[in-house]
């Protein structure tokens, strides 16, 4: 770990002496960010674009401050899904939102939105769908084509812009692109383009049903649910690159999440996961020679993103985040990620989106559960909370609550440690009886007093507890506070 610590100083360039003695820790002032699932992140120069579900926050001051945009701001309902800045300096959004349909909760397409003044106004289009006319047992003769004629599984999971065109990702909606660009938002028209030459059919054709893309110039290659299709001429014509079970250096797994393109050295990064082939493996597949062998790394991880910044090559993982500092062939891990003055710290391992400044004076990371930022040679986290025990909240609850384990991976109990000391939170069932007690020993901050434990609903046996009411007792040197948890799977 001090040997990673002496690297990332080195690496980032992260903050001399002379800038150290300057650093005035007491003077920072945090800003507050919409909502702590953070799934994309964009820097241009010093300003950070960060994509939630609360909507869209942006800041120019490394995180003193946040500027947030939401669906009153850009259109649509939801929060931000991706961010694309394009080469005439516009930023676009894809928006999305839950809704549950018949009992089942469902991702709705939203639509889309750019501007080119840093939010101060914003153009919407509406989610592309497909008109529900001439149609013969789904199939429309006009089109010539199975259409998409609704914004349910047809949220845009990814953008991408080569020079003549806009491209977006979808399970129901395929792959669709509009010329670029346009004077008015209506303008837009998103066409499905198939890369298999094949009529769309997002339920038939596993092809079709598309989550990433990564594109600059003429390149274009988009990952879907059977492997990355490649283009060197914005779609005219695709290459395929699969899994082969009978070829070793075979795209690690069909179904490809997370896409990257290194134009300097032409290299493709691929973020795979299983689909059921006999013989699959998820992690990062690696490419340098247009998708004809793959490199195989991080095996067993869900890899969320890659991005490279001052030569380091950084991959958010289910696992965390990783490092590599020789193109991918070796891999450091990170580890855990504290906030050195609140003591606050993540509830879960995974990292979903990585940004930073072109200088490497700042790295931003995305998670389930908040945004880190490492300024420096420390790590600061934002994360939107109710304090406990103060503004009418009571002095200990859990969040989420309800809480499912198979959805997330811990819950947490706020608190309020005015003075240092141990800090324990009990659980037991609906028949009070004990199933585990959880104690930490927390240093307390008189300027930031907040503090969380976290459970990862299992028992002292280390088995998941059942559906059902659960209550907890949390004592901290300031008193015991009892509440009630309904855990949920």
């Amino acid at each position: 770990m001090k040997i990673l610590m002496v690297i990332l100083l080195f690496t980032f360039g992260l903050i001399n002496a002379q800038s150290m003695l300057e650093l005035n820790i007491a003077e920072y002032e945090r800003g507050v960010i919409s909502a702590n699932g953070i799934v994309d992140l964009l820097t241009v120069d010093n300003d950070t674009w960060i994509a939630n579900g609360g909507g869209l926050d942006y800041t120019t001051d490394m995180g003193r401050n946040f500027t947030s945009y939401t669906v009153d701001d850009f259109g649509g309902k939801g929060g931000a899904v991706s961010i694309l800045l394009t080469t005439d300096a516009a930023i676009w959004i894809s928006i999305g939102d839950d809704s549950t349909i018949s009992g089942v909760s469902e991702q709705v397409g939203e639509g889309l939105a750019y501007t080119f003044d840093d939010g101060l106004t914003w153009d919407y289009i509406p989610q592309p769908v497909d008109p529900n006319d001439d149609t013969d047992g789904g199939y429309s003769d006009s089109l010539g084509y199975w259409p998409t004629t609704t914004r349910v599984r047809n949220i845009t999971f990814d953008l991408g812009q080569t020079d003549n065109y806009i491209w977006i990702t979808s399970w129901g909606g395929g792959l669709r692109r509009a010329t670029w660009p346009q004077s008015q938002p209506q303008d837009y028209a998103f066409e499905v383009h198939t890369t298999n030459g094949q009529p769309f059919d997002a339920l038939g054709d596993l092809n079709h049903r598309v989550f990433s893309v990564a594109a600059i110039g003429q390149f274009i290659a988009v990952g879907s649910a059977e492997g990355v299709a490649i283009s060197y001429d914005e779609g005219d014509n695709w290459v395929a690159s699969t899994f082969n079970s009978g070829i070793d250096n075979s795209l690690p797994a069909n179904f490809v999440v997370s896409l990257n393109y290194f134009a300097e050295d032409s290299s493709l990064w691929a973020g795979c996961i299983e689909t059921g082939i006999s013989g699959e493996l998820r992690g990062l597949g690696i490419s340098r020679n247009g998708g004809l062998s793959w490199q195989h790394v991080l095996k067993g991880k869900w890899v969320y993103s890659v991005t490279k910044i001052q030569g380091v090559v950084m991959a958010g993982t289910d696992d965390g985040l990783y490092l590599s500092y020789d193109e991918g062939k070796n891999w450091i891990f990170s580890g855990s990620i504290e906030d050195f003055e609140t003591g606050e710290y993540f509830t879960t391992s995974k990292v979903y989106s990585i940004s930073g400044d072109e200088f490497g004076m700042a790295l931003w990371l995305g998670t389930p559960d908040g945004l880190a930022l490492r300024d420096g040679n420390l790590w600061r986290i934002f994360r939107k909370f109710s304090p406990a025990g103060i503004n009418g909240e009571v002095a200990a609850y859990a969040y989420p609550n309800p809480y499912s384990p198979d959805r997330k991976d811990f819950v947490r109990f706020q608190i309020r440690m005015e003075n240092s000391g141990y800090a324990s939170i009990g659980i037991y069932n609906f028949a009070m009886e004990k199933v585990i007690e959880i104690s930490e020993n927390v240093t307390a901050n008189a300027e930031h007093p907040d503090r969380s434990i976290k459970w990862n609903g299992k028992d002292s046996d280390g088995n998941t507890v059942v559906n059902g009411v659960y209550f907890f007792r949390a004592q901290t040197p300031g008193g015991v506070t009892w509440g009630k948890l309904v855990i949920i799977n």
